[in-house]
């Protein structure tokens, strides 16, 4: 179908990026950046409660900031889900984009738990140009015992704040270094060995 889904049936206007960026294109306003957002044009929102498909048992929810508005117009049939893999970050990249808190607690209300995520961070202290993001696997509470569910609660809790990312940041970057010395040092000993052999 071609629509987007949100919290209501409307007409939004779209933001459009340009070319290798297209993936950027979204129905929150950019924020100002190096990526070309050339166009807009209004397009159709759906709820996805108002769409009478059959039930399916997992959706990958990539919006550019609009994951919230997606998951609330599921509305009781977000229910029907025993998985659903969803884009976060802890910076607003868009206007009024809601962040990993704000989605996570959404999530928790619905008796989805994150059980598994691929993370990465560009920036320790987020602002409006960076900060941490990924894909966040949630399971529904149905398929999860009362001890695993509150397991990952409490993990995902402890690996997504300020500590935590700090310390991945600074050791990542700590590692590249190490790395970068020791090639710097196998290139300087092995020039002299190819200058013996010529």
């Amino acid at each position: 179908l071609p629509i987007a889904l949100g919290r209501k049936n409307s007409f939004q206007k779209f933001y459009q990026a340009k070319n290798e960026d297209s993936g950027s294109s979204s129905l929150l306003q950019p924020r100002p950046s190096d990526i070309d957002f050339h166009d807009s044009k209004n397009v159709e929102v759906k709820k996805f409660s108002t769409l009478n498909l059959d039930t399916i048992d997992m959706a990958v929810i990539d919006t550019q900031g609009y994951e919230i508005e997606v998951i609330e117009g599921f509305e009781e049939k977000v229910l029907d889900f025993k998985f659903l893999i969803i884009e976060f970050a802890n910076y607003e990249g868009y206007l009024n984009q809601p962040t990993y808190r704000e989605l996570n607690k959404i999530m928790n209300k619905n008796n989805f738990y994150m059980v598994y995520q691929i993370k990465r961070i560009n920036k320790i202290i987020p602002n409006s140009n960076g900060g941490s993001y990924g894909d966040a696997l949630y399971i529904n509470t149905k398929y999860l015992s009362f001890f695993k569910t509150l397991f990952f609660k409490v993990k995902f809790n402890l690996l997504n704040n300020f500590l935590y990312d700090s310390f991945i940041f600074i050791y990542k970057n700590f590692k590249k270094k190490i790395k970068l010395i020791a090639l710097d040092k196998w290139m300087f000993a092995f020039i002299p060995i190819m200058l013996l052999e010529e």
